[in-house]
Parts: structure tokens; sequence; C-alpha cells
């Protein structure tokens, strides 16, 4: 009785007028995106579609490639956490090197990484930022930093100086 369960629901899987539209156009996504970026209009493709069955609105459309985008970008991020091989002693063998997720790897590829460590100056408040120093400050520290700019140019009269005076 599984295997008639089993035999069912791939029976299902394959017969498109019972599959949702987004799983339709998932689909065909890689083709749809190959189009969209070789710059097809998004109103042709989706007449192309309409042709083959998979009728939507161009709203409709338009959700479901967001969707499927977000999907995709939510996925390749989980694939490029690739933990380095180890060797016995623990070190890795790759320090230092490029990780290159391609699998056509050459040797060009596998040059040193730039490992250039931002840190805050002193005066990180006032001072001019780059913007690798920028995204290193907390909320709190970016809400401090506008702070001090505002009360640079419109000093509060009721607040007393810190110099005493």
């Amino acid at each position: 009785m599984t295997d008639d369960l089993k035999t069912a629901l791939l029976a299902l899987s394959r017969e498109s007028d019972k599959r949702s539209t987004t799983a339709r156009v998932a689909q065909y996504f890689a083709e749809i995106e190959g189009a969209l970026s070789a710059g097809v209009q998004r109103t042709t493709v989706l007449e192309t579609l309409t042709r083959y069955g998979i009728a939507l609105s161009l709203k409709n459309f338009d959700n479901i490639l967001y969707r499927l985008r977000k999907k995709q970008s939510a996925n390749s991020t989980e694939k490029k956490d690739v933990i380095p091989p180890h060797t016995a002693n623990g070190k890795s063998e790759l320090k230092g090197m490029a990780v290159v997720t391609s699998q056509e790897q050459t040797d060009a590829s596998l040059r040193p990484a730039k490992t250039s460590v931002e840190t805050l100056p002193e005066d990180w408040m006032t001072a001019k930022l780059t913007p690798a120093q920028f995204r290193l400050l907390l909320p709190k520290q970016r809400r401090a930093r506008i702070d001090a700019e505002t009360a640079q140019y419109f000093p509060n009269r009721f607040k007393p100086y810190a110099n005493g005076s």
C-alpha cells in the first residue's frame, strides 16, 4: 500500500495542473533570469509563459520572481559558509588564501587574500571614518556620533559644557 501512495504522490508532482503557479515558474527560473539579464522585457517573458500554459498577471509574476530570488539568495549564502579543510594539527591548509567556491578553480584564483584589519580611531565620534570603519560602529555608537554632530551645530544652552564654563 505504501508503494501505491508513493506512486500516486510522484504522479501528482509530475502533473503540471496540480502544481502551484510558483512551482511551475520555479521550474524555469534559471531560464527566466537568463532572459531578463539578457535584456528581454518582463512583459515579453510573461507572454511566453502564458503561451506555454503558465498564465498570471504582471504583478503576480513580479511577486513570484521576488520570492524566488529571495529564496535563491538565502540558499547561496548558506553555501558560501564553507569551512576550509583542516590538517592534523588543527590549522587550516588555506590560511591566508582566498577560498573560491566556483567549480573552475585555477592557480590564479588562489592568491593570498587581503587582510586589512580596520579599527576605529580614538576620536571616532568626530573623525572622518572610512566606510569599513563606519560599518564597525554599533547602533548606539552611530546614534551618539549623530548626536555629537548635531550638538556641534545646534548646542543645547541648558546642557552644561564638559569643562564647567
